[in-house]
């Protein structure tokens, strides 16, 4: 090894990143460390700008700091819920979409709908697999880079 760096895999990344559209800018809330980490990485490979947080509180801290275009958010967080969560940025940040991911796909009809009074744009029951995200990305109006 010479102590170059390897220019050619550099400028195929740089050109990776700059060839698509502006990257969107995603929150994901959740409380799995596991699954918040595969999120990240699902989304910022896809060309998405990613952070993360465990808690309602620091997602709220973090977009005070960040602007976000997209906010995927855990229904069991601890302490704040998730759609109480959602509640408050929609009433903070009303352009930002939120998406909740639910426990489970037989949810209450009354969380759906208390999900769509806070300003919720869709559910996602877990466990999913990422081409459930990345078909509900492209459903999303004006939505952020889809993984591919």
């Amino acid at each position: 090894m010479t102590g170059k760096p390897d220019t050619t895999k550099l400028s195929e990344a740089v050109k990776a990143v700059g060839s698509g559209p502006r990257a969107g800018a995603v929150l994901v809330v959740e409380s799995d460390p596991d699954l918040q980490w595969r999120l990240a990485r699902m989304l910022t490979v896809s060309g998405n700008r990613v952070v993360g947080t465990s808690t309602a509180d620091g997602a709220l801290a973090l977009m005070e700091a960040w602007q976000v275009d997209l906010v995927l958010v855990d229904e069991a967080l601890m302490g704040l819920s998730g759609i109480d969560l959602a509640r408050k940025l929609h009433e903070t940040h009303p352009h930002v979409q939120v998406v909740l991911m639910t426990a489970d796909d037989d949810a209450h009809e009354d969380m759906h709908v208390a999900a769509r009074l806070a300003g919720v744009v869709a559910c996602l029951a877990k466990p999913f697999r990422p081409e459930a995200i990345a078909e509900l990305l492209r459903l999303l109006p004006a939505a952020v880079p889809v993984p591919a």
